[in-house]
């Protein structure tokens, strides 16, 4: 299906129908060792760069199969170095982590990650939010590029020195196949040109194709109302399930004081420390300071304020005796 699929676009790109019934002639397959095939791709790689420079564009198909399950995913990609932008999405829910936006100066965007986020934003008073936004003013269109997805001037070059096959076809695209060490299959596929515009790779349970084109691109950026700053986001999501967080800062505190007291008299000054110990272990793991802790009669009253919502939570944690008890305040 992919070799149908690339010779329908390079017909079509060139202009070119072939007459029914017309002849086709042979393909031509020579052997390359690694260096030739090295260079081979190196001189590839020279045209895919020069195409890459009003922009470039494409899509991928994947299918990923394990214990007997099989998902799949497809998507599409562009970066626009006259604007300094560039995205790429997924169909894939379970792959929401790989579509993003960028914009060069200014910062990127990526997908809400699962029901907490988008819980979250709409919490914070973002209910259309669909992308969180992280500021960046030294972001480059480059860097977000290589990490996402290179360049196929650059992907094609990336471990090339392997001995394979080149291809030629009658139509003059040529195809570049070898197997890298960890014995994936892949096939560069290039134009009359020697620019690139496929690549098949396939390897134990994973099948993907990655198609490209040359040219300006139109890169859509999320508007305001799709975007929720990630810093409020994170902010938000620290907050949710509150009740449930201070609840756990207070029993466990409890619980940490009485193994320290080693089942001798609950000191307050000891219940105190140590209580405060906890809450500043949990509001690191939040990356949020939640938790709010005051010294109450006989121990501590740990609480939190939901700044959106204006909801509150409170439990003490108090000496008695041999124990630490912790109460819902």
């Amino acid at each position: 299906m992919f070799r149908a699929l690339a010779l329908t676009t390079a017909t079509l790109a060139t202009g070119v129908l072939l007459a029914p019934g017309a002849a086709l002639a042979a393909d031509t397959t020579t052997p390359l060792t690694a260096a030739q095939m090295s260079a081979a791709l190196k001189n590839v790689a020279g045209p895919t760069a020069t195409a890459e420079l009003p922009g470039y564009g494409g899509d991928f198909q994947a299918t990923f199969t394990e214990d007997g399950h099989t998902a799949s995913a497809s998507g599409k990609f562009a970066s626009d170095p006259v604007r300094g932008s560039g995205y790429i999405t997924s169909s894939n829910p379970d792959m929401t982590g790989l579509t993003g936006y960028a914009l060069t100066g200014k910062g990127e965007w990526d997908l809400l990650d699962g029901t907490a986020e988008r819980a979250a934003a709409k919490m914070a008073g973002h209910p259309t939010a669909k992308y969180a936004f992280t500021p960046n003013a030294k972001l480059t269109l480059d860097e977000w590029v290589t990490y996402h997805l290179p360049a196929p001037s650059v992907l094609v070059v990336s471990d090339p020195r392997h001995a394979g096959t080149k291809t030629v076809h009658d139509d003059g695209t040529t195809d570049y196949h070898y197997a890298d060490d960890e014995k994936n299959s892949l096939t560069f596929s290039a134009d009359a040109g020697s620019v690139l515009t496929g690549v098949k790779v396939t390897a134990t349970g994973v099948d993907e194709t990655f198609t490209w084109n040359y040219g300006a691109q139109t890169v859509p950026l999320p508007t305001g109302a799709e975007s929720i700053a990630r810093v409020t986001l994170d902010r938000a999501v620290a907050y949710l399930n509150m009740a449930a967080k201070v609840k756990y800062a207070a029993t466990s505190s409890a619980q940490v004081i009485e193994s320290k007291s080693g089942k001798k008299t609950v000191k307050v000054a000891n219940l105190r420390k140590w209580a405060r110990a906890e809450v500043a272990s949990a509001n690191s793991s939040f990356e949020v300071k939640v938790l709010a802790i005051a010294d109450v009669t006989g121990g501590v009253r740990i609480s939190a304020t939901n700044p959106w919502t204006k909801a509150t939570a409170a439990w003490t944690v108090k000496a008695s005796g041999k124990h630490a008890v912790a109460r819902k305040a």
